[in-house]
């Protein structure tokens, strides 16, 4: 069975790794972070993960602000909320918003991982998502040598890696998708 791509969006440095490691010790692939609402709507919106681990207090912009960001740029990923147990209303709220599950972050990661591994149907994956799932994979590639590029200038090797990883990802756009939305970003930043 193919590892079922996640997304952890949480402001603490501390809780996004240990839910990395136990996410990826529980058989689970962490493609991607973010410290706020609006990064993860963005990194969301990039790799398109089978789950989101979305807390709902953080910084800039909160998960519950966030979630009908994340539900419109990836509406077939699965939201799980883990955070704080909240009032009522706000549970509610992100259950209302489009949230799939929400697991108290008191329960701890390893409940979060049983949840998880509960809204992972097993079986085959379909073709559909292995080329979403490659596609993924060349974003979270590019992702890793833009943000390399941001702090150093790239190695020639790495700049003809990226300007492959470019072709790749543009090829799969065009032979996988009609919608003119859905083009490659721009990445000259």
């Amino acid at each position: 069975m193919q590892r079922r791509r996640v997304v952890v969006a949480d402001d603490n440095a501390d809780v996004r790794r240990l839910l990395r490691e136990q996410l990826e010790l529980g058989g689970f692939a962490v493609v991607g972070e973010a410290t706020d609402g609006d990064e993860a709507i963005r990194v969301v919106e990039r790799l398109r993960p089978h789950i989101v681990v979305l807390d709902l207090e953080m910084g800039r912009m909160s998960g519950v602000s966030a979630l009908p960001g994340i539900r419109a740029a990836a509406p077939r990923s699965s939201v799980v909320v883990f955070s704080w147990f909240p009032d009522p209303f706000t549970l509610a709220e992100v259950l209302t918003l489009g949230a799939d599950l929400y697991v108290d972050k008191a329960q701890g990661p390893g409940r979060l991982l049983e949840h998880l591994r509960s809204l992972v149907v097993e079986g085959t994956i379909s073709v559909e998502e292995a080329e979403e799932d490659r596609l993924a994979a060349v974003r979270a590639e590019l992702n890793d040598l833009h943000e390399r590029a941001r702090a150093r200038r790239l190695l020639a090797a790495e700049r003809r890696r990226y300007a492959h990883l470019r072709l790749i990802e543009g090829r799969l756009l065009r032979r996988h998708t009609d919608d003119p939305e859905e083009a490659a970003p721009d990445r000259t930043g």
